[in-house]
């Protein structure tokens, strides 16, 4: 990689293990500058959109990278919050992930998600966003994650 494109490329994926293309517009990449690196086996596509350095760190907490990387303003919330903070112990087939009550719904790709709607949802992003909860940021996409406090009692 020695074009000032495919430099910009690579401190983007040291920066983020999982990116979305339309992470290449915020620093001006052309979407099409992850056609050579996929092809040389670089990177690897994880779903429409979603594309991860091939042979990353895959943890637990994986698939909410994944989830986050395709909704925008996402927050993992309820069951699988529960299982991020370590109250629970069930493991959900599905992410849970709080959206806003007007937002689109996302296509149904891997992994599968279980989309809950807020109506105060501002007020709810807003709390987890000045605290984000990203112990793995350098391998992963940043995400937000529902607060331990915030459970109800009979959740927990």
């Amino acid at each position: 990689m020695t074009s000032p494109q495919n430099q910009k490329l690579s401190r983007l994926l040291n920066r983020r293990a999982i990116l979305r293309t339309r992470d290449l517009g915020e620093v001006g990449l052309p979407r099409t500058a992850l056609v050579a690196p996929l092809a040389a086996g670089v990177i690897s596509r994880l779903s429409r959109g979603v594309y991860a350095v091939a042979g990353h760190d895959v943890s637990e907490h994986h698939r909410f990278a994944q989830a986050a990387a395709r909704v925008r303003r996402g927050v993992v919330c309820l069951l699988s919050a529960l299982v991020f903070h370590k109250l629970t112990t069930q493991s959900p087939d599905e992410v849970w992930l709080a959206i806003d009550r007007k937002a689109r719904l996302p296509a149904p790709m891997y992994p599968p998600l279980h989309n809950v709607r807020f109506r105060g949802f501002e007020q709810l992003y807003f709390l987890t966003a000045s605290t984000r909860i990203n112990p793995y940021r350098a391998p992963f996409h940043p995400y937000a994650v529902q607060g331990a406090i915030s459970f109800p009692a009979g959740l927990s």
